[in-house]
């Protein structure tokens, strides 16, 4: 496991100083990627072969937004992983009260860097990597997120920016999530939020949205880029 502890600052909240939904995900994000490049053997063996481990998808159940200068902890850990997929609990909490603010779990796969497919690592390259026990306090929603049988609403397209890049060169998987709430009336603090991300966007693409609401309290927005492949399919229940 590890933690990382910080304090909600004021470019990461919104006009009621509550923290914006996509900054939740980054805190997420970026205590997963501190406990990536932990893993020294897995790493090694990832640079010698070209290699990275992308995002594929992510479950985030949010109870509670941390607000402006409120104290977080953040705690990341495998709990499954092979020589193509693994698995992560993520969780955040109030530091003073231990109380839990948010929690998620995310599946990542082993990727070629150069093609962009799917790849696998030697079972010696992950031996090291401590498996934990499956955080139980939420519960777990399938992976794939389905795009509704009906017409949606298609909005304005957009330009993915340099801005938007990770060091992997496309597009950052919290900022996928800000594009998504972008896309709607209204800000939102979805109760959970299920993203399958698929085809990676990268800087000059043009993305298509659409948003379709199928139930009152559920709305799928669908990041499609110019061929129309989609890169992202995000389920909000409110």
């Amino acid at each position: 496991m590890v933690e990382i502890q910080r304090q909600v600052a004021h470019s990461e909240v919104n006009a009621d100083f509550k923290a914006k939904y996509a900054s939740i995900i980054t805190y997420m994000q970026d205590c997963s990627f501190v406990h990536l490049l932990g893993q020294d053997g897995m790493m090694h063996e990832l640079d010698k072969r070209g290699m990275g481990m992308f995002l594929t998808c992510r479950q985030c159940n949010l109870y509670k937004i941390p607000v402006f200068e409120q104290d977080i902890v953040v705690r990341t850990w495998v709990y499954s992983l092979n020589r193509f997929i693994g698995y992560r609990n993520t969780v955040v909490y109030d530091k003073a009260s231990m109380e839990v603010l948010a929690a998620s779990y995310a599946g990542g796969a082993f990727v070629d860097l150069a093609s962009g497919l799917p790849a696998h690592i030697p079972d010696e390259a992950i031996k090291d990597v401590l498996i934990e026990k499956k955080f139980d306090g939420m519960e777990y929603l399938p992976r794939k997120v389905a795009i509704p049988d009906l017409d949606g609403d298609v909005k304005d397209p957009f330009t993915i920016y340099r801005s938007h890049i990770d060091s992997y060169g496309h597009t950052n998987n919290a900022q996928y999530i800000r594009m998504v709430t972008d896309c709607l009336d209204e800000e939102v603090y979805p109760k959970i939020m299920r993203a399958e991300y698929k085809i990676p966007a990268k800087s000059g693409d043009k993305i298509y949205p659409t948003v379709y609401k199928k139930q009152a309290d559920k709305t799928t927005v669908v990041l499609r880029n110019g061929k129309g492949d989609v890169c992202l399919s995000c389920e909000l229940t409110m």
